[in-house]
């Protein structure tokens, strides 16, 4: 199975410096085949080389902003069968997840069969998570960074050789740069959320705080998921059901947490990492 992308870095013109767009293109790469291995072996890979399951290769470039189609394509009998399995719309609907949440962003329902793959990663889906947000993500950035370029990943399907859907998967600037290193405070609040998703295998959700006007969703987990008891991740499990279907917050049900913030640079909070319920 081949899967088609393309990079966009939105330049003014054509071109665009060879060195940092290199450094981009190759985050891009990385990211992608680290999520790709996964897919293909249940194992976040220690490294990457040319005889691994996966690959990127590129395909010609076109006018506009500076812009380079590339491919996904399998490599070994084991990843072309996983592959196949899920489909490549689950593949990529997968991929989609893992930068969402290396930026702390929200994200569209999941499909049976992708929910089916992450919760089988369990905790594992941490460990991937880390290894974009620390590595491979933090190149992709080198564009927005120092040439101050948006760069944008679409997705593409063809139809007989012929473009049938660009969809646009993530975009890369100095917003989602900032909260790749946030820094996490000291001070422990308590707060009042209503759970709007939650993961029982990862411990990683999305989350309404009372009071909060701006009806922003944001991303919460757990200081240490594994310790946690089975009663104490029911509750948020249970509060996932009550909220399921509400928009309006006076009816919605809440949990009250302590908890430290993630926050970025200009002082946002992007996650709650939770440390206890108050019963």
């Amino acid at each position: 199975m081949n899967i088609h992308f393309d990079l966009v870095i939105h330049s003014p013109g054509y071109t665009v410096d060879m060195k940092s767009s290199l450094q981009t293109m190759q985050g891009m790469s990385d990211a992608i085949r680290t999520v790709a291995e996964t897919i293909a072996n249940e194992v976040i890979p220690e490294r990457k080389n040319f005889h691994d399951d996966t690959r990127t290769e590129l395909e010609d470039s076109f006018e506009g902003s500076y812009g380079q189609n590339f491919r996904l394509v399998t490599c070994s009998e084991n990843a072309k069968q996983k592959f196949n399995e899920l489909g490549e719309p689950v593949v990529v609907e997968i991929i989609k997840y893992y930068l969402s949440e290396a930026l702390f962003q929200d994200y569209p329902k999941l499909s049976p069969s992708a929910s089916k793959f992450i919760d089988k990663l369990g905790t594992s889906s941490e460990s991937l998570i880390q290894k974009l947000r620390n590595g491979t993500l933090q190149r992709v950035h080198t564009v927005p960074n120092t040439l101050h370029y948006d760069v944008s990943l679409h997705h593409k399907t063809y139809v007989k050789e012929e473009i049938k859907e660009v969809k646009l998967l993530q975009t890369f600037d100095k917003e989602t740069y900032a909260v790749l290193v946030p820094k996490k405070s000291k001070k422990i609040i308590n707060i009042s959320i209503a759970i709007t998703r939650f993961n029982i295998f990862t411990g990683n959700g999305r989350c309404k705080v009372k009071g909060d006007n701006t009806d922003k969703i944001i991303a919460f987990g757990f200081i240490s998921y594994k310790a946690l008891k089975p009663k104490v991740k029911k509750i948020f499990s249970q509060n996932l059901d009550s909220n399921n279907g509400l928009d309006d917050e006076e009816v919605m049900h809440y949990i009250n947490v302590s908890a430290r913030e993630l926050i970025k640079r200009d002082g946002e909070v992007v996650k709650y990492i939770i440390e206890s319920v108050i019963i």
